[in-house]
């Protein structure tokens, strides 16, 4: 349980990370 809550918080991480760069990226 730990470990998959540990891999949720790494994917979600990762997806506000590269939705941030997106949204930057996009209104430059």
């Amino acid at each position: 349980m730990f470990k998959f809550k540990k891999n949720f918080l790494v994917g979600l991480s990762a997806a506000l990370m590269s939705i941030s760069l997106f949204s930057a990226t996009a209104s430059a």
